[in-house]
């Protein structure tokens, strides 16, 4: 062990202070577990643990996560004592008592440490002794509103901060902000006011991040209270110009005051690389017209109902959002949309794209170019702003992963049936029996025997839940084993779902596929 460089040694502990946390109790078992379920299903009581702080003592495996690993040898203890970033994060003491609060603290302030009001809410300690303590120590701070701390507020954010790289604000009404902070990047204003103009250490130049939030009403001890006066959007436009390096941008604009949208400067924010917008939709577009930024940064529009019943307003928003951002990439150069994922839910239409795909079929979410959540009626004209949106912002042939889940029918589901280059496919809820039908020729025969149909091209294929069958499987597998098929086609892979994992047997072996459970 001792072989193990430095460098690569710091990289493992930093690796497990995420994966392995320290924690209140033991883990317990697969069957434990299972135990503990099937008690609360049937006498509605929940199994008191009898491992307690005592079982860690008597077993010898306290629940301190990664710190465990650091015991295995005099240089492993040395190599973290040394890395004062492993200690920053105060949450990790919390869970395991005020005495290794203390360690925390001395090990990591000189890298900066974590204090969160939502994560030291339990401690003994009172967080005025530990903020007026070690407030020059602190790197990242979160406060969170409460009608007991507004002076232990008032007192802390007069005093200089030469740590603080991040601030978070959240639910504090009349907030005054003196403090000195000039390292401060990420700021995060969330349903916050201040007492008198905005604070200038916080619109500065050296910030990068910036996420603003404008809410109806106050939320005190869990409860949405005292109400709000509406945001001037020309406020919050005056602080962004003074950030002009920033690189992320979230604004949620729930509570503004009606014609501030109008005659508002224009902020260029030429290094932006993330956009997330959500709010009514009268006040998110002409947000979006007077902030300019590379067409390249990833966008997400999130537009929330217009409060008229008629479903045309809507419409012409969601139509406006689309032509604003066809016409931001227009000319820019960018690859064409690869990955596409579509979904119909009940009043909203959501559609991701991202430029880029990974090498190989990965679950987890995709980082997105581009996000609408866009407002619609699934009666009238959700299938319809979809089929808008792949017509102006996709182009077919370059599409190569996709997703549909939702609330598909026969009709709309026809959108996707030109997609012939599509290598992957992922199938939820109705599509899955739609486009299966579809790929084994059930539906929409070809018109001629040039015309490539969805499948052709595909190498791995996933069926999650619902709408899927033995017979479905069946005709499927028998498609992909005719000769036609075998001679043009490339499916290689189907995922199923563990719900659907019974439906594999017996069925793809002479179509020569593989079938794997996720």
């Amino acid at each position: 062990m001792d072989s193990i460089p430095t460098e690569i040694l710091t990289e493992i502990f930093r690796t497990l202070t995420v994966v392995d946390r320290p924690r209140t109790r033991p883990p317990t078992t697969q069957r434990d577990d299972q135990y503990a379920h099937e008690l609360y299903q049937q006498f509605g009581v929940r199994r008191k643990s009898n491992m307690d702080a005592s079982w860690w003592v008597k077993e010898g495996k306290p629940a301190l996560g990664w710190i465990n690993v650091t015991f295995v040898c005099r240089r492993w203890r040395e190599c973290a004592l040394h890395t004062s970033s492993l200690w920053t994060y105060l949450p990790d003491a919390v869970v395991i008592g005020s005495k290794w609060l203390e360690i925390f603290i001395e090990r990591g302030r000189e890298a900066g440490i974590h204090y969160n009001d939502k994560d030291l809410i339990a401690l003994a300690i009172e967080g005025h002794e530990l903020l007026s303590a070690h407030i020059h120590h602190i790197g990242i701070l979160r406060l969170m509103g409460h009608p007991h701390r507004s002076n232990l507020y008032h007192d802390i954010l007069q005093q200089p901060m030469p740590l603080v790289t991040e601030l978070s604000l959240q639910d504090i009404q009349s907030m005054e902000v003196q403090a000195d902070l000039p390292n401060l990047r990420r700021l995060r204003v969330w349903n916050t006011t201040f007492a008198g103009a905005w604070p200038t250490q916080l619109c500065t130049p050296n910030i990068t991040s910036f996420e603003y939030y404008t809410g109806s009403h106050l939320r005190e001890r869990g409860i949405y209270s005292v109400a709000m006066k509406p945001v001037d959007l020309s406020t919050l436009f005056n602080v962004l110009l003074k950030m002009p390096r920033l690189i992320s941008l979230t604004l949620r604009l729930d509570s503004v005051q009606p014609n501030s949208a109008h005659n508002l400067p224009l902020v260029e924010l030429r290094g932006l690389t993330r956009m997330d917008i959500s709010g009514e939709s009268s006040n998110m577009h002409p947000v979006l017209k007077r902030i300019t930024f590379p067409p390249s940064a990833s966008l997400r529009i999130a537009p929330r109902a217009a409060a008229s019943t008629d479903p045309a307003v809507d419409e012409g928003s969601n139509h406006a959002f689309i032509s604003l951002y066809e016409n931001l990439t227009r000319g820019s150069g960018l690859a064409p949309f690869c990955t596409v994922e579509v979904i119909a839910k009940m009043n909203t239409l959501y559609f991701a794209a991202a430029r880029h795909r990974l090498p190989d079929v990965s679950f987890a979410k995709p980082s997105y170019d581009l996000e609408l959540e866009l407002p619609a009626v699934q009666e009238t004209n959700m299938h319809g702003l979809a089929a808008k949106i792949w017509g102006r912002l996709c182009k077919t042939d370059a599409i190569r992963e996709l997703y549909v889940s939702g609330a598909w029918d026969s009709s709309s589901i026809k959108m996707f049936y030109d997609l012939s280059k599509v290598v992957h496919v992922d199938l939820m809820g109705p599509a899955v029996a739609l486009l299966v039908e579809y790929m084994t020729g059930q539906t929409e025969p070809r018109t001629s025997p040039e015309e490539r149909r969805i499948g052709d091209h595909v190498e791995t294929l996933a069926l999650h839940r619902g709408h899927l069958d033995v017979d479905r499987c069946k005709r499927l597998a028998e498609r992909i084993g005719t000769p036609s098929f075998k001679s043009e086609g490339r499916l290689k892979t189907v995922y199923l779902s563990k719900a659907n994992l019974s439906l594999r047997a017996g069925v793809w072996e002479e179509a020569g596929v593989e079938v794997i459970g996720v």
